[in-house]
């Protein structure tokens, strides 16, 4: 690895924090149960070798973004790393948002360099068909970088979007995913090995595991068998809730507070 321009020094190290701080955001437990999802990682790293560009697909709540929180800390634990995440994006360009987060003036394609050189050559972004319109530019500023300089053609992205969202994101990026190879990880509910490992640790979401179709469906998307397991904890004495939906989670839920959030929050 080199080391890397000493006029960079502060800019790739407050890059560096900023991957850390992002990632550290992204829970990737159910209620204190870490799942051993490793061979998802080990398939973005082996798709990342033939492609400019992998998506990490799948339902809403299926681990997605915990997938891309291990490969910037796996990429942490070598050096520099460009993460930036859907929800805490500023500004309405590269310049606005390096500006926003206390990074110096300095050229973009410079920046990129020197984090491939003494780090990761991969950009990272979680939930990208979930930025907002206005701060879309930043990460085409990133990405136009990317795909148009000599200098940083050993660089790869990595994005996070819901199944869903494949069409809105084409809608902004088109000109650029059209010139690239794109390949994509799909991460699907949890096989039955999973389910029993998280059974075997929260029993009383064993019915809801090995329930029905319908249910399994669901709680064997990791996020929603957090918010089922949060549930249950709030009141171990009701009834077993067993939704037949997204929409039945979403009602019970909110029911109970939610993220205890009002107006626009919510």
């Amino acid at each position: 690895r080199l080391r890397g321009a000493p006029s960079l020094r502060l800019d790739i190290d407050r890059l560096t924090e900023l991957a850390s701080s992002y990632a550290n955001l992204i829970p990737d437990d159910i209620g204190g149960v870490e799942l051993d999802r490793s061979p998802l990682l080990e398939e973005l790293e082996t798709k990342l070798v033939g492609a400019r560009v992998v998506q990490v697909r799948g339902l809403p709540g299926s681990g997605k973004s915990v997938v891309v929180k291990q490969a910037v800390q796996r990429a942490l634990a070598i050096g520099p790393v460009l993460f930036l995440k859907a929800e805490q994006l500023e500004g309405t360009s590269w310049i606005s948002y390096a500006t926003s987060q206390g990074l110096s003036g300095a050229r973009l394609e410079q920046l990129l360099v020197d984090v491939g050189a003494s780090g990761t050559p991969v950009f990272f972004i979680d939930a990208i068909d979930r930025i907002e319109k206005e701060h879309q530019a930043v990460v085409l500023d990133v990405m136009r970088a990317i795909v148009t300089s000599p200098l940083l053609d050993n660089w790869k992205v990595v994005v996070s979007l819901r199944d869903t969202g494949i069409e809105v994101l084409r809608n902004w990026l088109s000109e650029l995913l059209d010139v690239v190879k794109v390949e994509t990880v799909s991460v699907e509910p949890l096989t039955d090995e999973e389910a029993e490992t998280l059974a075997r640790a929260k029993p009383h979401l064993r019915p809801l595991l090995f329930g029905s179709a319908q249910v399994r469906e669901i709680v064997r998307r990791p996020f929603f068998a957090k918010v089922l397991n949060q549930s249950y904890l709030a009141d171990p004495n009701s009834p077993t809730f067993v939704p037949q939906s997204e929409v039945d989670l979403l009602e019970n839920w909110w029911g109970r507070g939610g993220y205890n959030e009002t107006g626009q929050g919510a």
